[in-house]
């Protein structure tokens, strides 16, 4: 990853932490600490001490991966716990102090994804005051309170707290129903803090149906529940037999019975074992074109030719 000033910053603070400082320390400091712990650990030096003197003493953008590795994973975990107390307090600290904090750490933690991504989920309510609401009906901000609770919390344990919400809420959900639009009605901003809790208590139906539409893949328009232009794709309705389903059967087997047919005749005829191929033809030799034989030797010429003679007789 790209390290930048901001980030060599708090690698140096890191490693000064780690050796023991709450302080800047400068080489020489730095350089003892280390001896000083690895003298405390029996003489064998710490992998992560080793880390912290190298991004200390030196310059963090040109210390070693390991060293940058070790600092950066320390500091990860110590912005996820910093973030996660800042989101427990987020409705607790006011517009102010709330944005200020929101910034320090949206600058500190501009090279972690996850982080970046759960600041800019709660940028969309740094101006917004649950507890401010006032009604006639006590579970409006009741209900305002339930959507805050849930918007601070990460994915899974936002699932988990809906659900027991939702139980909580079930003996009297006509009641629960009304607040809810009364709280979309008058504070649409603090109603969409957890969306999905507000559509399954103020409209329910029309939850039931956009998840039925989900699950065909089928299409209907949210519009008149919602307020918005929220369409679904719809398949065809496959509840229904086809007209056509029994029609033509017979042909479709007759044809089904001539392909296999016709597959079966290939087959035999692409197996068939080949046919054996002719002997050679030997051509029969002219004597014409044969050269005589000559003999050098006297005493083989004379038998062959007492040979012949016999032969003739």
């Amino acid at each position: 990853m790209q390290i930048n000033d901001t980030v060599a910053a708090e690698l140096r603070a890191w490693g000064a932490r780690y050796l023991g400082s709450t302080a800047a320390l400068s080489e020489a400091e730095a350089r003892a600490a280390l001896l000083q712990r690895v003298q405390d650990e029996g003489g064998v030096p710490d992998r992560r001490a080793v880390s912290a003197y190298q991004l200390v003493a030196g310059a963090a953008l040109a210390a070693p991966r390991g060293a940058q590795a070790d600092g950066l994973a320390d500091l990860e975990t110590q912005l996820r716990g910093e973030l996660d107390d800042f989101a427990r307090s987020f409705f607790m600290l006011d517009v102010v102090a709330r944005r200020s904090r929101w910034q320090a750490l949206k600058r500190r933690g501009d090279w972690l994804g996850p982080v970046q991504a759960r600041l800019e989920h709660l940028r969309t309510a740094l101006d917004l005051d649950p507890a401010r609401i006032e009604h006639a009906d006590p579970l409006v901000p009741r209900f305002a309170d339930f959507l805050a609770e849930l918007f601070v919390l990460r994915a899974c344990p936002r699932a988990l707290r809906r659900q027991e919400i939702l139980g909580k809420i079930d003996d009297d959900l006509a009641s629960w129903k009304q607040a809810a639009r009364t709280l979309e009605a008058q504070w649409p901003r603090i109603a969409m803090l957890d969306e999905l809790l507000l559509s399954l208590v103020a409209h329910p139906e029309a939850e039931a149906k956009s998840r039925e539409a989900r699950r065909t893949y089928g299409t209907f328009d949210l519009a008149a529940a919602y307020g918005t232009q929220r369409t679904f794709e719809v398949a065809p309705d496959r509840s229904q037999p086809r007209a056509t389903a029994n029609q033509g059967s017979g042909t479709n087997w007759l044809l089904l019975v001539i392909l296999l047919v016709i597959g079966g005749a290939l087959r035999l005829a692409y197996n068939a074992p080949p046919e054996p191929s002719p002997p050679p033809r030997v051509q029969p030799v002219n004597p014409k074109h044969v050269r005589p034989l000559e003999i050098k030797d006297p005493e083989l010429q004379k038998f062959i030719e007492m040979w012949r003679k016999d032969t003739k007789q």
